[in-house]
């Protein structure tokens, strides 16, 4: 069994490459600009090219919470694409050592 980091974090607002992998994604926060509905959409990988995971959305004023009770392993990393009136994501995550 892979030994265990402990948890990391990252508060993100851009198209941004989280970190390379292998990791555990436990959950997210998303957190409208208070404009309209918001949208990220999670990628296995550097950038869009990779795995498409899913598109997490909330509507105005509100912010949507997603964890998971096991987490999902990724092998390539991950890549958030926040989409539109996001204010930020809230990515928790954790490295797993090989």
């Amino acid at each position: 069994m892979p030994d265990q980091q402990p948890a990391a974090w990252q508060r993100i607002a851009a198209d941004t490459f989280v970190t390379r992998g292998p990791i555990n994604l436990w959950g997210l926060i998303l957190t409208d600009d208070a404009v309209g509905a918001a949208d990220v959409t999670l990628y296995e990988g550097a950038n869009t090219d990779g795995r498409r995971l899913f598109t997490l959305r909330t509507v105005q004023n509100q912010s949507n919470p997603c964890f998971f009770p096991v987490p999902i392993l990724l092998e390539d990393g991950l890549y958030v694409d926040v989409g539109t009136n996001v204010l930020e994501a809230f990515i928790l995550y954790q490295h797993v050592q090989e």
